[in-house]
């Protein structure tokens, strides 16, 4: 099996942080990396448009198809090979799902501490939790 590198985007300084050394690691071992953004819609029930709620009518996932395409497309410049993948859901869920396949996640952080980090929460807090309730119901599994 091939290595996989999941390296995950919100499109953030933060996050492009973690492209070189992500990206020195794949080069290292030849193996692919894969960037991940995960849609997570904070208006259950309604579409992704915004139209609804008087903003202009977008295609979020498209939107965010083309972000991820433009970010790997920097590491690509650099000689790193980098699929794509865009989800809908649980920032925290969808990460520990596709996490499972992966030989590495590379997970950067904002470091928002104080009450800020109490307003605006953390991901890379709840994925770890989620990776590790995945892995153990796998294992129990079989």
């Amino acid at each position: 099996m091939t290595h996989l590198f999941l390296i995950t985007t919100d499109f953030s300084p933060a996050a492009r942080r973690a492209y070189a050394p992500a990206a020195r690691h794949a080069r290292e071992l030849a193996a692919p990396l894969l960037m991940l953004h995960v849609v997570d819609w904070v208006f259950p029930g309604l579409p992704n448009s915004g139209a609804p709620l008087g903003m202009p009518a977008i295609d979020v996932e498209a939107a965010a198809k083309a972000g991820v395409e433009a970010e790997a497309d920097r590491l690509r410049g650099d000689g790193v090979s980098v699929q794509t993948l865009v989800r809908s859901g649980s920032i925290a869920t969808e990460l520990a799902l596709e996490a499972q396949t992966s030989a590495a996640v590379v997970l950067s952080t904002h470091g928002y501490g104080g009450t800020k980090g109490l307003i605006l929460g953390s991901t890379a807090a709840p994925t770890s939790f989620e990776t590790a309730r995945l892995r153990s119901s796998r294992s129990l599994q079989g």
